[in-house]
């Protein structure tokens, strides 16, 4: 479930998406904790690139999800939708037709 949660291929379920959250959220009160701690240009940017690649991360799986349940990714940032995405366990099968 580990390697599931943080791949970006396939889909994802509602657990390994909590494992996600769960370990987005741990990472970013690592990063908080430490950066808080050191001053200076380099260290602020330094932050600016490992705060932005957390959120890459987040938004990926929240894409991935949104997918999965037959949304769009820009639906995550609905909070109904965010909701809807820890809650509901079902996925959208996707139906393709051929022509």
């Amino acid at each position: 479930m580990i390697k599931e949660a943080l791949s970006y291929k396939g889909t994802i379920n509602r657990r390994a998406y909590i494992v996600s959250l769960i370990t987005y959220f741990v990472l970013l009160f690592l990063v908080l904790f430490i950066f808080s701690r050191l001053s200076g240009v380099f260290f602020a940017i330094l932050f600016l690139i490992v705060f932005s690649g957390l959120h890459v991360f987040l938004f990926g799986k929240g894409t991935k999800r949104c997918r999965d349940l037959g949304k769009t990714g820009w639906d995550q940032f609905s909070v109904r939708t965010w909701l809807l995405m820890v809650s509901k366990d079902k996925k959208v099968e996707n139906k393709v037709t051929a022509e």
